[in-house]
């Protein structure tokens, strides 16, 4: 069984509703029968659904640039390469003209992530699903397709003439996840994919509750060189889950998924050091870099089966002068206690100078 179906059905579906931005009630209708179904088959079902929706709707269009070869002039004439075409026996001109058509970057992006479902190996679970998919496809006949790891989301921007997008290129770039960690797990263990596409949900969950609650509040997934003035080739970017910033003061939350929030260290229960160290570099960093900021940093923890441990948090601890706390979410409660949870944790950072 994976862990997270521990959690309570309605906020499994509330978690996603605050992910793709749709009122809670729209997600979690007519899908409460679908709570056997694995995290990456939610999706998949949301993704369909959105798409025929779209469909429907009809896809967005626009005027683009097309040359081709033709028996009678449209738009301008390519003198150049209709001689070239002349010389070589060729009776057809070289135009350019403007196509109006619905090959536009969104629909590619869509069409490349429903063919990719259709013709990868994951088993598309009822058949009449399947059929859908295939359907909607064959319907964007002619949308070219783009390679799904060249798709830049942080740039992609919504308004007035594509917002009805938001929810479905969401969809697309949680399945894009979700596939990329089927690319990179060899060992076809798909309860740990799971797992780890169950972390990235509630990893967008807490960033997404703070940026839309707390809009007065700078809040995003910063990425973050270990020193700006030197170029480091070997070394990745830091990229932390969720940084918030307000005013002078600065928290960067971790947030963590494990079946046991405490490991086994030489025979003892304790946090995991790895955690530790990496929120400790996020927060030293960060304030090498941002000098006249109050900084902190936390290790959220999913909370699902909880024993005893509940009582030893927030845990607050300092190493040096960086101070570091460990809290956990308790996912098994109702969704408006999920959020006062959270809602705790802001006023305890950011009303408080004690932390700091």
């Amino acid at each position: 069984m994976y862990i997270y179906k521990s959690i309570p059905i309605e906020n499994l579906f509330y978690m996603i509703s605050y992910v793709l931005e749709l009122p809670f009630q729209t997600t979690l209708n007519g899908n409460k029968s679908d709570i056997d179904r694995s995290l990456g088959d939610l999706y998949i079902l949301l993704f369909s659904i959105e798409l025929s929706k779209l469909i429907k709707a009809g896809l967005i269009k626009s005027y683009h640039d097309e040359e081709n070869e033709l028996l009678t002039v449209r738009g301008k004439i390519n003198l150049s390469r209709t001689i070239d075409l002349r010389c070589k026996g060729k009776h057809t001109i070289d135009c350019i003209y403007d196509e109006y058509s619905a090959d536009e970057y969104l629909n590619r992006i869509i069409k490349s992530v429903a063919s990719q479902l259709i013709f990868s190996n994951i088993s598309i679970e009822p058949i009449a699903l399947k059929r859908s998919l295939r359907q909607n496809i064959s319907i964007m006949s002619n949308i070219a397709q783009i390679p799904l790891k060249n798709i830049s989301w942080e740039t992609i921007t919504f308004n007035q003439y594509n917002k009805r997008y938001k929810t479905i290129i969401l969809l697309c770039e949680l399945i894009v996840e979700f596939l990329l960690l089927i690319s990179e797990n060899e060992s076809n263990n798909f309860k740990a994919i799971e797992e780890k596409f169950f972390h990235k949900l509630f990893e967008r969950f807490i960033r997404t509750f703070f940026r839309k609650t707390y809009f007065e509040s700078n809040v995003s997934d910063l990425k973050m060189e270990w020193n700006p003035s030197e170029t480091y080739n070997f070394i990745p970017m830091m990229h932390t889950d969720t940084t918030i910033t307000y005013l002078d003061k600065t928290l960067i939350i971790d947030t963590k998924f494990y079946k046991e929030i405490l490991g086994n260290n030489r025979g003892s229960r304790k946090f995991r050091t790895d955690n530790i160290y990496q929120i400790f570099s996020y927060v030293v960093n960060y304030k090498i870099q941002h000098s006249n900021q109050k900084v902190a940093g936390l290790l959220l923890y999913a909370a699902i089966q909880l024993s005893l441990e509940k009582y030893i948090f927030p845990y607050n601890c300092k190493l040096g002068d960086v101070p570091i706390s460990i809290d956990i979410i308790d996912l098994s409660v109702e969704p408006p206690k999920i959020e006062e949870q959270l809602k705790q944790i802001y006023i305890r950072y950011f009303n408080d100078d004690s932390i700091f």
